[in-house]
């Protein structure tokens, strides 16, 4: 019989599934850290750009976050509990 914890359910590293899941968000984390990455250093060398422009990419990359939090707030979903959005 499998080991059983917390009400009788099975530790969540025996769900092949959820591992799977887990180990393709940490993949396509790494992917977006590289993608940040790699436009940042185009934009910094290609360019010459300054510290401050290389920021106003880097937040520009945040906007659509931060517009979707706004719009979902406007909406009245306030149930909704958004990871960085905050009210």
């Amino acid at each position: 019989m499998s080991q059983l914890t917390f009400e009788g359910h099975r530790p969540l590293k025996n769900n092949r599934s959820f591992v799977t899941l887990m180990l393709a968000q940490a993949i396509s984390n790494l992917g977006d850290w590289l993608h940040l990455l790699a436009i940042l250093t185009l934009v910094g060398i290609r360019w010459n750009t300054t510290p401050w422009e290389i920021t106003f990419v880097t937040l520009s990359a945040a906007l659509p976050i931060l517009r979707s939090c706004i719009s979902l707030r406007r909406w009245g979903n306030d149930s909704t509990d958004i990871k960085g959005c905050t009210s």
